[in-house]
């Protein structure tokens, strides 16, 4: 189990599909933690899912707009292929592959959620096109994958 791993969420991302809210209240029966976690579900994250290499954006995007440094320390996002396996390979720096159902753990050490997760953007930073995707690799090299969770290991 994810609590067993010490991976019991304060805060909940995940797209607002039928599917997503579904296999979340699977998961709180089982997971009881579950049920009381802040939970904040966007539709954009259904649709951006099938965009390529836009998903880590803009989940970053959407838990820069509630993540607390004081309250989340573990955030459990949840959605769709095949840009969650993109998110997390780009996070993680390395190619991971994730079936229905499965988890990225991924692990960064910091204070704070808005340098962990800072987006490279070069009209924020003055960052030129090009040199966007090694910012992007940068900020992803600070993820470690820890394990990939499929429905027999949960």
């Amino acid at each position: 189990m994810l609590k067993e791993r010490g991976w019991t969420p304060d805060l909940v991302l995940a797209s607002n599909s039928k599917r997503t809210k579904q296999t979340l209240d699977e998961m709180a029966e089982v997971m009881h933690e579950l049920a009381d976690v802040d939970a904040h579900y966007y539709g954009s994250l259904y649709t951006v899912a099938a965009l390529d290499g836009q998903t880590r954006d803009h989940i970053v995007e959407c838990l820069l707009e509630v993540c607390d440094d004081a309250r989340n320390r573990v955030v459990m996002c949840v959605g769709h292929n095949k840009g969650w396996e993109e998110a997390a390979s780009q996070l993680a720096g390395q190619a991971v592959k994730l079936r229905t159902a499965s988890a990225a753990l991924l692990q960064c050490y910091s204070p704070s959620w808005k340098d962990v997760l800072k987006l490279p953007s070069g009209k924020e930073e003055g960052v030129e096109q090009q040199g966007q995707a090694a910012a992007a690799g940068a900020a992803a090299v600070r993820w470690q994958l820890v394990e990939v969770v499929t429905p027999q290991v949960v």
